[in-house]
């Protein structure tokens, strides 16, 4: 159970999926053809669609995607004809995002395994939580310093802040 809070901790702090799950990324707008995705990394894109100017829904099959443990980026090959009148959800992206999951006990493939500094976050979050329970609430905000500076460079910052 430590472990899972913990996680969820790390999860919370850095504004990302850490371990790997299937999303869907929805866009209110489209203003290019290169697009910053909020979490990273992308492990795979398994469709994207756009509502077209028809009224239905189209799947775009040309793109490039560029991501790593820090960043992910999707170049379309073409833009696509959005419908401007929609005002919700025009574009949506469903991916498989995160780090491998390190309590699977299949072999792990080398895509992107899990950084060895998140791992020593997660384990001092956990032992804080097994040392003091009372002291820490589940998903509590307040993490120790060192499992904070580990996890600091994997940090995504939301917009507006």
């Amino acid at each position: 159970m430590c472990v899972l809070n913990a996680l969820s901790a790390a999860e919370t702090y850095t504004n990302r999926i850490l371990i790997d799950s299937a999303i869907t990324i929805s866009f209110d707008r489209l203003e290019s053809r290169v697009i910053e995705l909020p979490t990273a990394p992308i492990r795979e894109i398994m469709e994207i669609r756009y509502y077209g100017m028809d009224g239905e829904w189209h799947t775009i099959d040309g793109y490039n995607l560029v991501s790593n443990a820090q960043r992910a980026m999707l170049e379309l090959r073409e833009m696509p004809a959005i419908d401007t009148t929609r005002m919700l959800d025009i574009f949506e992206i469903d991916a498989r995002v995160g780090f491998e999951d390190i309590t699977v006990s299949t072999p792990p493939s080398t895509t992107y395994p899990m950084p060895g500094d998140i791992i020593a976050a997660l384990m001092l979050m956990s032992a804080t939580l097994l040392e003091n329970p009372a002291d820490v609430a589940p998903g509590a905000s307040e993490l120790p310093l060192n499992a904070r500076m580990l996890l600091s460079p994997y940090r995504i910052t939301p917009y507006g802040l």
